[in-house]
């Protein structure tokens, strides 16, 4: 069970390389999917805001799996390699999180700041973003490249198009759940600048010159390069969870405590955006067969 925030310790230790004990990686796409619907079922059943990112989670890969299926990548299974393996990262410190062990810190920002119960659905799903494509993207990319990395990114920036599809559903459960997220928009700017230089796009241009710049890099040069960048987002992750900004941190103060309850029917909204399956548009007949 998640314990609170109060009781966990975890040791001030560098970017952990290997996943605890119990975690068993995912080596399908559809394994992916089902250890992530694993965990949204577990949360949902706690009543906790974890449960929020795995949603959203959930639903950007169920559309990435779509996306390979309808051939809309160069490579379909060099892109299910890599979202197994940037799936992996986050599955990995899922697990750590639940058995409290050492973790990157980045992670250990985003699942401390939702636990303390004090962040918005908003942030909640920001701080979750930060560390899982900040770092955790930069590095499957990396390991998924390898030598040949710059042959991925055509693919790498078609994933932007899946997530601009799911932007406005995301949104519109935002808007229902956070009935005064509105009054940020006008207050502070949109939604989605209130944490400053996290922007989607932004975050994934980012995380591709990361990758570019990790890939060629071995031993403690990588070791090194990788836990200066942790360290990095672990640091805006916490600008995320408490901006600076008075005004900014009032007005979501106001929001969090204006939102929905029960927690649960949100994560489930967040869990329906996508489609378990799609069902294959019917091809068209050939010139032969209609002549025929």
């Amino acid at each position: 069970m998640i314990q609170s925030a109060a009781c966990r310790r975890y040791p001030n230790v560098p970017l952990p390389m290997t996943p605890s004990h119990s975690f068993r990686p995912a080596t399908t796409i559809d394994e992916v999917i089902d250890a992530l619907a694993a965990i949204v079922r577990e949360e949902r059943a706690r009543r906790s805001k974890h449960g929020l990112f795995a949603a959203l989670y959930l639903q950007v890969t169920r559309a990435v799996k779509h996306g390979i299926a309808a051939d809309e990548f160069d490579d379909g299974a060099r892109m299910e390699r890599l979202d197994v393996l940037f799936a992996n990262r986050y599955l990995a410190a899922y697990s750590a999180w639940e058995q409290g062990q050492p973790m990157p810190h980045s992670w250990r920002v985003a699942f401390e700041s939702t636990e303390e119960g004090r962040t918005c659905i908003l942030q909640d799903l920001l701080l979750g973003m930060n560390a899982h494509i900040n770092v955790d993207l930069a590095l499957a990319a990396a390991e998924t490249g390898g030598a040949e990395l710059l042959a991925l990114e055509g693919d790498f920036m078609r994933i932007n198009k899946l997530l601009h599809s799911l932007v406005d559903r995301v949104q519109d459960v935002i808007d229902r759940d956070s009935p005064l997220m509105d009054l940020a928009d006008r207050l502070c700017g949109r939604a989605d600048e209130l944490a400053g230089t996290f922007v989607m796009d932004r975050a994934r241009d980012e995380a591709w010159a990361q990758a570019v710049a990790i890939a060629p890099l071995v031993g403690n040069a990588r070791a090194a390069h990788i836990a200066l960048l942790d360290r990095s987002i672990s640091r805006l992750g916490r600008v995320v969870a408490r901006p600076p900004s008075l005004l900014i941190r009032a007005v979501l103060t106001a929001v969090r405590l204006t939102e929905r309850r029960p927690i649960e029917d949100t994560i489930a909204r967040l869990s329906s955006l996508v489609p378990e399956s799609i069902t294959p548009a019917p091809r068209a007949a050939s010139p032969r067969a209609r002549v025929a």
